[in-house]
């Protein structure tokens, strides 16, 4: 016998109803070309909106709690469900853009035709909720991009783009602006035609598979652009250029790019495939690649400025041009500005750059640049030396001196719990009464801690100070102080608390927890840097004007419940001291840094009672 089919009936706050789909024409819309649909199509998103169900992770709420402190962007709560909007076959006319904010899905029926009338208006624009959402069937045409969105630096975000056509944009047809990191976009089985840009994608991660795009229009620049230290692929590509003897060029590389099978050009017709920014870095964790495999290259007729199949106007850690066809073009070209004999200083296995099976008369014209770099060390981070950390140090000692905490006050409350104050309800992890020290190496490194951290100690509480700003490139962010040989009773005392201040900006403690007994490294919650806005006239860089910079933060976690296990244990506890906050992008420009003599004055680090 088969099971009948139960639908969920979902209802607003304004009373409608609906069985797991939103039509528009249920809402007024007419689809016949001559009609506004705007507000019929707004009416129904904001249904489909107001009928989206978002559930917390149950899992989620009992590790930290019913009203957890955990900042959204962290991944948790984030289940969701919801009508999707169906838009049915026709040719709907816009006059000002659609906002499909936490808006599931919206699919097009034979293919519905969305036409912007105002160029100067997009047709889908999110203001800042759009972490997880689809655009399946639909047709765009006219107006400035078709699909801009932001996630709002919510965590395991995922656009996907699917069977769509877009046409004749006059902005960027597929836009994931700043701030949309912590989140993937898929762009798959589309076609895209003489729109002014493409794609630009602030997103961790975007893909590009099986598309027909087809530009070149504009005047100077590119039609695809990526994101510093993030990822793009592109995969089964056709790509049709419009050349104009412009500086055209299909994609400005900021991070990493990787292309297969991908068509730039034919029949010795196209621009640059690939205008690189991305410059190497010399001995981090992140490292700037480009690699493009089984690709048709043209670049015959069109940009005669940059005619190769990448132009550097910097070199990244990584170029990878193999079986690949070039036609009448080498394979690099790199920016006059560039000194072959200065212009590497990184450390050994940091570059590579191949060149292999590749077809064509120019396919092994590579610089000798790149044949044969000259490599020279890495240009030494500036630190403070011993006697300006002892000076350092001792400014920091006399600065926390003159501070009043305001660990005074009483009932503070983080993830639920209560901070204990009464002797016996928790024990101090002390820095008289433990060893704290930086000795350990940088994570991923084969430095010392004690590079970038000096620890002392006043009155049992430990002061952090910074020997290096982040801005210079060292690696204060995966450098930590250790605490070693803890002993807790996770079944008497569950639960880690630490209060802290800083009085740099930005400032806040992340900790691990490495358990003896298992080699485990338990990550623990971390306090989110404090937000920042930045005056670009002035350059001027100001915190909220709630936060003071040495207002002291509380914060707690329940151990024994991050561990899986109770019991006594043995741990070392790995203290950071983060000092980089992001305004609006990753950019260096748009970036915030705490610098050398900063201190954080951790106030106490405890385990307590439940």
């Amino acid at each position: 016998m088969k099971a009948k089919h139960m639908s969920v009936n979902i209802k607003t706050s304004k009373g409608f109803q609906f069985t797991g789909t939103v039509n528009v024409r249920d809402f007024g819309a007419k689809g016949d070309g001559r009609t506004d649909d705007t507000r019929a199509i707004q009416a129904a998103l904001t249904a489909a909106a107001e009928a989206t169900i978002h559930e917390p992770d149950t899992k989620e709420i009992a590790l930290h709690g019913e009203n957890s402190s955990i900042p959204a962007r962290c991944g948790f709560h984030h289940h969701s469900t919801g009508p999707e909007v169906i838009i049915p076959p026709g040719h709907y006319v816009i006059t000002d853009a659609l906002c499909p904010e936490q808006v599931d899905a919206i699919r097009g029926v034979g293919h519905p035709w969305i036409e912007q009338k105002n160029p100067g208006k997009d047709i889908f624009h999110a203001k800042a909720r759009a972490s997880r959402q689809t655009f399946r069937g639909l047709i765009f045409n006219g107006g400035q991009s078709h699909i801009n969105l932001a996630n709002a630096l919510e965590d395991n975000g995922h656009i996907l783009i699917e069977d769509c056509k877009f046409y004749n944009s006059k902005g960027i047809a597929i836009r994931m602006r700043e701030n949309s990191i912590a989140a993937i976009l898929v762009i798959q089985n589309c076609q895209m035609v003489n729109c002014e840009q493409l794609v630009w994608s602030f997103t961790d991660f975007t893909q590009m598979r099986d598309c027909w795009i087809t530009g070149g229009r504009s005047g100077d620049g590119a039609l695809i652009v990526t994101r510093p230290d993030a990822t793009f692929s592109m995969d089964n590509i056709c790509g049709v250029p419009l050349t104009n003897g412009y500086d055209q060029r299909w994609i400005d590389n900021y991070g990493t790019l990787l292309c297969n099978n991908v068509r730039f050009g034919g029949e010795e017709g196209g621009f640059t495939p690939v205008v690189n920014f991305a410059k190497y870095q010399p001995g981090t964790n992140i490292c700037n690649q480009i690699v493009i495999e089984n690709s048709n290259l043209v670049c015959g007729l069109g940009n005669n400025k940059r005619k190769c199949v990448i132009y550097c106007e910097e070199i990244p850690n990584r170029l990878d041009i193999r079986n690949c066809n070039l036609i009448g073009i080498p394979p690099v070209l790199v920016a006059e500005k560039i000194d072959p004999k200065t212009y590497f200083r990184a450390k050994p296995g940091m570059l590579k750059f191949t060149f292999d099976g590749n077809f064509g008369e120019l396919a092994h014209q590579i610089p000798a640049l790149l044949k044969k770099p000259t490599i020279n060390p890495p240009p030494a981070v500036e630190v403070l030396n011993a006697p300006e950390t002892r000076a350092a140090v001792k400014k920091a000692e006399q600065y926390w001196r003159t501070r009043e905490p305001s660990a005074k006050q009483a009932d503070e409350v983080f993830d639920g719990h209560r901070r204990k104050t009464k002797l016996g309800d928790f024990v101090e992890i002390s820095a008289s009464r433990y060893k704290w020290d930086a000795s350990d190496l940088v994570d991923g490194s084969k430095e010392r801690c004690s590079n970038y951290f000096a620890v002392t100690q006043m009155g049992g509480q430990g002061i952090i100070v910074r020997k290096a700003s982040d801005r210079t490139g060292a690696p204060c962010g995966s450098a930590y102080v250790t605490i070693r040989d803890v002993e807790l009773d996770l079944d008497v005392y569950p639960w880690l608390t630490w209060r802290v201040a800083s009085n740099g900006t930005p400032a806040g403690l992340n900790v691990k927890a490495l358990d003896h007994a298992s080699g485990r490294v338990i990550r623990l919650p971390f306090i989110v840097n404090p937000e920042f806005s930045k005056d670009r006239a002035s350059g001027r860089t100001t915190r909220r004007p709630s936060d003071t910079f040495d207002s002291f933060s509380y914060q707690a976690c329940n151990l024994r419940k991050h561990c899986g296990f109770g019991g006594r244990r043995t741990f070392d506890l790995h203290l950071y001291y983060p000092g980089a906050a992001y305004i609006g992008s990753r950019r260096t420009e748009d970036t915030v840094f705490a610098e050398a003599g900063d201190s954080m004055l951790v106030e106490f680090l405890r385990a307590e009672k439940e």
